[in-house]
């Protein structure tokens, strides 16, 4: 199977590359207040190049936000 991979060369075992929590407009105002809501999904993005590899709804990867 053929990994995707970012602009930089690297994929999604890279340590560059992070589950970055996406909230709703709700669980964004909940975090604010102070709140820990659990995000719609996950996004895998590279620190250095900022590009997306792929998106989760895994409930394991979410728990990890909580």
């Amino acid at each position: 199977m053929n990994e995707r991979k970012c602009r930089c060369g690297y994929d999604i075992s890279h340590p560059l590359v992070i589950p970055e929590p996406e909230y709703t407009a709700w669980g964004w105002f909940l975090l604010m207040m102070g709140a820990t809501p659990k995000p719609k999904r996950a996004l895998y993005r590279c620190e250095r190049c900022n590009q997306v590899l792929a998106t989760t709804r895994d409930e394991s990867v979410l728990r990890e936000f909580s």
